[in-house]
């Protein structure tokens, strides 16, 4: 799920091919991860059997984890070999409001402006190995606070407070989900392609 990276990096085929089934892998991790939280919501909102929801939490913990060692294997692929300058001016030049509109008009991501704002924060400052890294922290952050609530579920914490914990776990997750879908949709962008660079003002003439 690296950004904009499928070719602006010159691999052999093979490394190409482990990378995108990488991506594959984190993201059926990321939503067999969410399909576990909302059954941990189920199982508390119905008041039975509460501690299941702790079992189902703590599934969804191995299956961030699953998404987090293969963001780590495909950000040590993308090391293998550099970017060439022409290619960080053009990354640096995309004109990510167009890009956001037209993805969000398309259905190829959610409408999600913070999570997307993020995104060209991270392109701007960090690169284009920055939104793996950044999904990466996002991911350990999250997985400490699933550890932490399943926790919570085996113990005395109220079961009002598990629940607000748990809808507020489930709403991170979700934005999670979105960033990434943001990520694979920029990857998916033919590197160099001008028409999604921004548009060059015209000089003005004295």
């Amino acid at each position: 799920m690296s950004q904009n990276c499928n070719t602006i990096v010159t691999l052999p085929q093979e490394q190409y091919d482990a990378k995108a089934a990488l991506a594959k892998s984190a993201s059926a991790a990321l939503l067999g991860a969410m399909s576990d939280a909302f059954r941990a919501a189920e199982v508390i909102d119905s008041g039975t059997v509460v501690e299941r929801a702790a079992v189902y939490l703590t599934s969804a913990t191995a299956k961030v984890d699953v998404a987090s060692s293969a963001l780590v294997r495909n950000e040590e692929i993308l090391n293998l070999a550099p970017v060439e300058s022409e290619a960080l001016s053009w990354l640096r030049g995309l004109d990510f409001e167009r890009l956001y509109a037209d993805g969000v008009m398309s259905g190829a991501i959610q409408g999600n402006a913070g999570q997307w704002t993020e995104l060209v924060e991270i392109n701007s400052s960090q690169g284009y190995m920055g939104a793996t890294r950044a999904l990466r922290s996002k991911l350990s952050r999250l997985r400490d606070r699933m550890v932490s609530l399943a926790s919570d579920v085996r113990g005395t914490l109220p079961q009002s407070n598990v629940q607000g914990n748990l809808v507020s776990l489930i709403t991170e997750l979700g934005n999670i989900g979105a960033f990434a879908q943001m990520v694979a949709y920029l990857n998916r962008i033919q590197p160099m392609d001008s028409r999604w660079s921004q548009p060059v003002m015209a000089s003005s003439q004295a």
